[in-house]
């Protein structure tokens, strides 16, 4: 059976064949989710943020802008990052390619990055801050494999990287960090931090993202401490005992990482010393 396709029609004034029309594209409207946008806008002009890049990066501060707002939405990958940007407005207003982020990421300079931060803490100039330690593998190789097949003697914390992130105590805004390996505590970035240029600095300590905290170690501590451990450790149980008449007011509680934790001060001691919980 042979197929027939109809390609015009016969022009009865001039005998000529005029072809069919095309058929019309039919046209969907762009739809833009805005309320990520708009909130995170709202977020960044009350804490001075994009004033703060924008100083420091007048040419590309909308892209960084746009990134972060990515990556406080979503938490993905950078190769997702393009088409959130599709679906979603952004300072930015443009589709954040990987060309886009590629050039974006290799013209951040040192000197603009230190001049952030250092803006930075200017504008927050907060009463009171914390610092919280991670740290994670400087490459994807493992280096206790290498030292096992190699058969050489090597510190097998060669290749692990030692964040400490500095926070204001009141809304828990990041502030600035520092890289540092942990076998040899040498110091990597673009520009300095001093422990002793923050306000009232202490030191938070998390069971849930690192080893488990030993308590006895608090009374030796160099600054003030801030613990979150598990309430089946005896040494916490004990404090409980003590704090729980004082537990349910309200103004006894400190929130950190979003989390409610209860601060309560008062004398104990450890191996002979004594300190303040």
């Amino acid at each position: 059976m042979n197929k027939r396709k109809c390609i015009g029609h016969l022009d009865p004034e001039t005998g000529e064949i005029v072809p069919n029309r095309k058929a019309r594209t039919k046209e969907y409207p762009k739809v833009k989710g805005h309320f990520i946008c708009d909130m995170f806008d709202n977020v960044s002009k009350n804490i001075n943020l994009s004033e703060t890049l924008s100083l420091c990066f007048p040419d590309n501060w909308k892209k960084i802008m746009s990134v972060a707002y990515y990556l406080a939405a979503e938490g993905g990958e950078l190769q997702f990052c393009k088409q959130w940007s599709i679906n979603n407005k952004t300072p930015y207003n443009q589709p954040l390619t990987a060309n886009v982020i590629n050039d974006l990421l290799g013209s951040i300079s040192s000197n603009g990055i230190s001049l952030f931060f250092t803006l930075w803490r200017l504008r927050l100039q907060p009463d009171e801050t914390y610092v919280s330690s991670i740290d994670f593998s400087e490459t994807n190789y493992s280096i206790s494999d290498y030292i096992r097949t190699q058969n050489i003697e090597l510190n097998s914390l060669s290749n692990r990287m030692k964040m400490d992130i500095y926070f204001a105590t009141k809304g828990n805004i990041p502030l600035c960090y520092q890289l540092s390996n942990m076998a040899t505590g040498r110091k990597f970035g673009d520009y300095d931090v001093s422990p002793a240029s923050f306000t009232k600095l202490s030191s938070f300590l998390d069971e849930e993202s690192g080893e488990p905290v030993d308590p006895s170690l608090i009374a030796y501590a160099k600054s003030n401490l801030i613990v979150r451990t598990r309430p089946e450790n005896d040494f916490v149980s004990e404090i409980i005992e003590k704090a729980e008449p004082t537990m349910t007011n309200p103004e006894n509680y400190r929130t950190l990482f979003g989390i409610p934790l209860f601060i309560e001060t008062y004398m104990h001691h450890v191996n002979g010393k004594k300190f303040y919980v």
